[in-house]
């Protein structure tokens, strides 16, 4: 009788659940494209455009991107029931930035919900709304964040982790005879290989985030003139053209360091601690210039103008709104640069055991 994969439900369960994530996504992102491409032939003659061509064309390019990623993890979830050990290593890395991402969503959303009806007049009345959008858009990030903890947690099993890496095997050329005279196929246990050192998992969830800013990044050189910020840089203002060229290339460096990261080069560490570091130090720079504030109404003005469709006081153009999302620009990158140099020891550990 040929032998049988060892069953793990949990790890099915969790393909299935990867699979509908990825199709989902697929899914939007093939209906907003649609939309995206039909929405001028929707509007009536009479009607002026909800969204001008450029924030239209923008959109585009953000949804190409969701989709292209959604079509890449369905390949994931579809080799995590294979059972093969990088679409385990892929979805933890997936796992890791949709837990964080979410989590960081949910407290968005209570701060949006709670400024809108005091930036936005029109809507002061319409306090039972806000309780339910809180409430759903709550539950549908909290979603994701409690299947990402689970996938956290059920592939760093040893359990889980062996029967990835220890498949079964068929000694083939050692044949012996059933009862009804053919040849039976003897299970050989795979002999234990020495294990390989791999990067600790938080370094790979930042590595998996620093390359999909990689591919994510170069595609802002394809979005329209939208009123954009200047480029910040320890005092100096660069053009925002100059600034999307500066991005990009560091976003394809960083690509680089991601890769290095995977494969164990102490280079790649050395070298995102030290310009995440620089970063951190210039936001801190960039929150501290006067010119920065002006631009940051000076664009929010231009928005404003270019789509007439947004009501007066959007809490996204307000002074509170652009605080919040400099200090989260701050503690994300200090907490990415935490995790780096908290997690250096044993990643340089890993590295040098590769080396031998």
């Amino acid at each position: 009788m040929l032998p049988q994969r060892e069953s793990l439900p949990a790890v099915t369960a969790a393909g299935v659940v990867a699979i509908l994530f990825a199709s989902v996504g697929i899914l939007f992102g093939v209906l907003m494209q649609i939309f995206l491409i039909a929405q001028p032939n929707l509007e009536s003659g009479s009607r002026r455009a909800a969204l001008p061509p450029e924030t239209r064309a923008a959109a585009a390019v953000v949804w190409l991107f969701i989709l292209i990623v959604a079509i890449g993890e369905l390949v994931v979830a579809i080799n995590v029931l294979r059972r093969r050990n990088w679409a385990r290593i892929t979805i933890l890395i997936w796992a890791g930035l949709m837990a964080f991402f979410c989590a960081i969503s949910c407290v968005a959303v209570f701060f949006v919900m709670s400024v809108m009806p005091q930036s936005m007049p029109d809507i002061k009345d319409a306090g039972p709304f806000l309780v339910f959008m809180k409430f759903f858009l709550f539950v549908f990030y909290a979603i994701p964040f409690a299947v990402g903890v689970w996938w956290l947690i059920l592939f760093t099993r040893p359990r889980i982790v062996s029967a990835y890496k220890t498949p079964l095997a068929f000694d083939m050329p050692s044949m012996a005879m059933d009862a009804s005279g053919f040849p039976a196929p003897q299970t050989a246990a795979v002999p234990a290989k020495p294990q390989k050192p791999s990067c600790p998992l938080p370094l790979l969830i930042v590595a998996g985030l620093l390359l999909s800013s990689a591919v994510s990044t170069p595609l802002i050189l394809l979005l329209p003139n939208l009123p954009t910020m200047p480029f910040f840089f320890f005092g100096l203002t660069f053009s925002p053209w100059t600034g999307k060229v500066i991005l990009s290339i560091l976003a394809m460096l960083y690509g680089v360091a991601a890769i290095g990261l995977i494969r164990l080069k102490p280079f790649a560490l050395h070298f995102v601690v030290f310009f995440q570091a620089v970063f951190f130090l210039n936001g801190i720079a960039t929150i501290s210039s006067p010119n920065f504030l002006n631009s940051f109404h000076e664009v929010m003005q231009q928005m404003a103008a270019k789509s007439p469709a947004l009501p007066a006081g959007f809490s996204m153009f307000s002074d509170s709104f652009l605080r919040v999302m400099l200090i989260f620009g701050l503690v994300f990158s200090l907490t990415i640069l935490g995790v780096l140099i908290g997690y250096r020891s044993r990643f340089l550990k890993a590295a040098a055991e590769a080396a031998r």
